[in-house]
């Protein structure tokens, strides 16, 4: 029988009531959802009032926050739990951000680096400092809450974000009005491919830079345009008033050394330069520790200091391993009154070329509680001529300590010891290395005084002014590029060059800068190595060299450990 395609029939072919008849697994699964949800609503509401709050943090605090672990009202604050910051979640309030206050409640950062206009008193450029403080959160930069992480290993995005254009970013920010933008805040800068030449060599590759550099960046500090002696023309130049050679000391041959160091000169930078503790930077070079074995300071050939640091007169006993008296490497005012005491003792003692083991003891102040006039062998009063002997002979030691060159001063010195020490002769005093300005002298050497040797000497040292860091707003491990030579950055002659090259070219003389320009950092220091099938190169990110905050500007806020402990917000009782 055909069946009737007629919609009256299907109709009655179709169960009307079918949604209403019971299935029993579809209620068991509706009833296990709404069991379900209702459980997780009623956990997450209690946890949120009574509970712990760990499942709420994004992550496990870094190692010297995690005594706050489970305390997020410590740096939130004030703290919202799940539910209220639900309920505000359209709210433009940074309601469960932390707080630079709560951080600055330990950690007393000061503001970024920055060059100020110049002028501005240490108190202004403390608040400009922390003026860039105020327009940045901590957190944008330090990321809490990522584990173990070093929170001093910022994302290079942090900066990029402002210096990839700093003249438009700080253009938009009015609290940073007195801060003058660094040299090459017009340079786009968003990797260290495209950091720009280090502001040091910039000044000294050509003057069109000068203009570009702030009048206060550190490297004017370091750096002078001025006409140095033996130069032809005035150029960017180290500032420090000294005279130096890297290329003579280290191709120094063995008979410009003394005996002691005679086929021990190491002829690198090792033999002047020490590193600080901390194996990050070297230590200022020391006179006494690096200089004096080879440039004593001697101001009488017919003296020499004994092993126990007294001195007497030379005798014709006297070998090569006699060591000459010299002054203390201290100020002119220091140095004569060494000289004086020298020769006032001398001259109240027997002959020492009669007595040899009567030495002279070397200058010094009595010890405490004693009386030097009522010793048994004080030296009885000087009569005038033994006193204006001992004046002359001491302005002659002082003219012969502080010349040029000890070989002209020294060629009447009548034992012949000084002029049979050839590394010696070819040294000097105080003129040698260091700049000496003299005022008008009228007097007489024969005519001097004791009195007038007690005055303030009428020559002068200048300040040498030898920096103790370069790339002051840097930051800089020699250890960790210990296995490099010190030749591969530095500009410097290779050992054994030709004596006739050594006047010329980087390292002959003291205003020649040898640090490495960016070029030679890139060598390594890049995303892709050239000329290696290595790949990425070392780190590039920015903290690999710079530093943030302005730390001589930090306002210290010492706190007791029950406040840190429980982030209490009272002042610490004295």
């Amino acid at each position: 029988m055909q069946r009737s395609r007629l919609s009256r029939d299907f109709s009655g072919r179709v169960e009307i009531g079918y949604q209403r008849r019971g299935d029993a697994f579809r209620r068991t699964v509706w009833f296990v959802s709404l069991l379900a949800s209702a459980a997780a609503m009623a956990w997450l509401a209690w946890n949120a009032r009574w509970g712990s709050p760990e499942i709420y943090q994004a992550g496990a605090l870094s190692s010297p926050h995690q005594m706050f672990s489970g305390r997020c009202e410590v740096c939130h604050e004030p703290f919202e739990g799940p539910l209220e910051r639900l309920a505000a979640f359209a709210s433009d309030a940074p309601h469960s951000r932390a707080r630079n206050v709560k951080c600055q409640q330990c950690h007393s950062g000061a503001g970024h680096f920055f060059n100020s206009t110049g002028g501005e008193t240490w108190s202004q450029r403390a608040t400009a400092s922390h003026l860039i403080e105020e327009s940045q959160s901590c957190g944008s930069c330090h990321r809490e809450h990522a584990g173990a992480e070093d929170l001093q290993k910022i994302a290079s995005q942090s900066c990029v974000s402002c210096h990839q254009n700093l003249i438009a970013w700080s253009a938009d920010h009015s609290e940073l009005s007195s801060v003058s933008v660094q040299n090459s805040g017009n340079t786009a800068i968003t990797s260290f491919d495209s950091h720009p030449e280090f502001a040091i060599h910039q000044l000294l590759a050509d003057d069109k830079f000068e203009a570009t550099i702030s009048r206060s960046h550190p490297a004017r500090e370091l750096l002078e345009n001025f006409l140095r002696t033996g130069d032809a023309n005035s150029r960017w130049q180290d500032r420090s008033r000294f005279r130096f050679s890297h290329n003579t000391h280290l191709n120094l041959p063995e008979s410009a050394l003394p005996k002691a160091l005679q086929g021990q000169w190491q002829h690198d930078c090792s033999s002047c330069h020490e590193l600080d503790p901390q194996r990050q930077y070297y230590l200022p070079v020391n006179y006494e520790r690096h200089c004096s074995s080879c440039h004593p300071l001697v101001f009488d050939p017919a003296l020499v200091s004994t092993s126990d640091n007294t001195i007497r007169s030379i005798l014709p006993t006297d070998g090569d391993s006699a060591q000459p008296a010299v002054v203390p490497h201290q100020s002119p005012q220091q140095v004569r009154a060494f000289l004086l005491s020298v020769y006032l003792q001398q001259l109240a003692r027997p002959p020492l070329e009669s007595k040899p083991d009567n030495p002279l003891p070397r200058p010094g102040r009595p010890l405490p509680g004693t009386d030097p006039q009522a010793a048994p062998d004080a030296p009885p009063p000087l009569d005038p001529v033994a006193a204006s002997a001992a004046a002359r002979q001491t302005a002659q030691a002082e003219q012969f300590a502080r010349s040029a060159q000890f070989t002209p001063a020294a060629a009447d010195e009548p034992q012949g010891y000084f002029q049979s020490l050839q590394w010696l002769r070819k040294s000097g005093g105080c003129g040698y290395c260091h700049e000496t300005a003299d005022a008008q002298h009228n007097g007489s050497i024969e005519n001097i005084t004791v009195e007038d040797l007690r005055k303030p000497p009428t020559w002068t040292i200048t300040p040498p002014r030898i920096p103790d860091r370069w790339l002051v707003h840097s930051v800089f491990s020699h250890d960790a590029h210990r296995m490099t030579g010190c030749r591969e950055c530095h500009q410097l002659p290779a050992p054994g060059s030709a004596r006739d090259n050594l006047k010329q070219g980087p390292g002959s003389s003291v205003g020649d800068v040898l640090l490495p320009g960016i070029a030679t950092c890139r060598r390594c220091h890049t995303s892709q190595l050239q000329g290696s099938s290595a790949g990425s190169g070392a780190g590039t990110q920015c903290v690999e060299c710079h530093i943030y905050h302005q730390r001589q500007f930090e306002q210290s806020s010492p706190r007791t450990l029950d406040q840190i402990l429980n982030s209490s917000d009272e002042t610490p009782s004295e």
